[in-house]
């Protein structure tokens, strides 16, 4: 609009039926957005989510009308999580130094060494893929696992073989 100081922004996320708004910048800042680009606080979008973007321009004596025109999308359902477990020997026990390998569908390998109790975690994980997750022991055999990752995990666990 000529002669706009700034705007504001309004988003809204699909319920089922409606839009609830998630984020309003009016409220949520106190003064108009200024510039060619913002960011949103984190956490206010969410994967799979459905949203309606609206926007309002500012002058010195408030904003004006919201437009009409509404963006839909999704939010990218591929997030990165972390994902975790513990190795331990048959009998339970935490295993030391051994090494986990996170292979994707395209042969990208990832490795991480347990902890003194055994534990493991792989950060930045991509959701929506599968994974092969093997251990390497000197002392112990472990059979791999291939996991479909839809959210982070924290119990991937592996449990030696004699």
């Amino acid at each position: 609009m000529d002669g706009a100081d700034g705007y504001s922004l309004y988003v809204s996320k699909f319920n089922g039926s409606t839009y609830d708004i998630v984020y309003n910048s009016e409220t949520a800042l106190t003064q108009p957005i200024t510039g060619t680009k913002f960011t949103l606080p984190a956490g206010i979008l969410v994967a799979d989510g459905q949203y309606r973007w609206n926007m309002s321009s500012h002058i010195g004596v408030g904003y004006g009308t919201a437009n009409t025109f509404r963006n839909y999308f999704t939010v990218n359902p591929n997030a990165a999580v972390t994902i975790s477990g513990r190795v331990t020997t048959p009998t339970g026990l935490g295993l030391r130094n051994a090494t986990v390998i996170l292979t994707d569908t395209l042969g990208a390998r990832r490795t991480a060494t347990t902890s003194s109790f055994g534990i493991y975690s792989f950060d930045n994980v991509v959701t929506g893929q599968t994974y092969t997750l093997s251990v390497s022991s000197k002392r112990y055999r472990f059979a791999p696992r291939i996991e479909q990752i839809s959210g982070a995990v924290s119990n991937l666990d592996f449990v030696g073989l004699e």
